[in-house]
């Protein structure tokens, strides 16, 4: 078992960076693809909100080690919320908090609502952290989530 483990890690290590750019634009792609509006949302504010996550995406794919945990990518399914005034109560932010909302389903698909007027800071500082939460369970050869350290509810 640790000679396959070890054998397992010098094939990640041997691969490690060798994502080309046409790779990384289709797992951006991916990403984008798969999200979603809530709220009344005009169609530019939509082009623009992909376009610019797109853009923070591709900037910051080594630090969001888009690599490293491309399973997770490959499922994730972004919601994008247009709270409305009348929802400002229910609004996470109004609490102090930022707004995303990280949930691990039950079919191992992460779906993360962001606030539709996110900082681009916010999305990548977000992601960062959260995403950190998962891990590779090499018994179950699946990932796994550490809810406790996830920082948004």
């Amino acid at each position: 078992q640790f000679n396959a483990a070890v054998a397992s890690m010098e094939r990640n290590i041997a691969t490690l960076g060798m994502t080309s750019d046409k790779v990384k634009r289709q797992i951006i792609a991916g990403v984008i693809s798969r999200a979603r509006f809530i709220g009344a949302v005009t169609t530019v504010d939509q082009l623009v909100t992909l376009r610019r996550i797109s853009l923070l995406l591709e900037d910051n794919f080594d630090n969001l080690r888009m690599e490293d945990s491309g399973a997770i990518w490959e499922e994730l399914v972004l919601v994008l919320k247009n709270y409305n005034e009348n929802e400002a109560e229910k609004r996470p932010r109004s609490r102090g908090e930022s707004g995303f909302i990280f949930k691990w389903g039950e079919d191992d698909v992460v779906t993360v609502t962001v606030p539709l007027d996110f900082k681009d800071w916010q999305l990548i500082d977000e992601f960062g952290r959260n995403l950190e939460s998962f891990h590779w369970d090499e018994d179950e050869d699946d990932y796994a989530v550490e809810r406790s350290r996830l920082s948004a509810r």
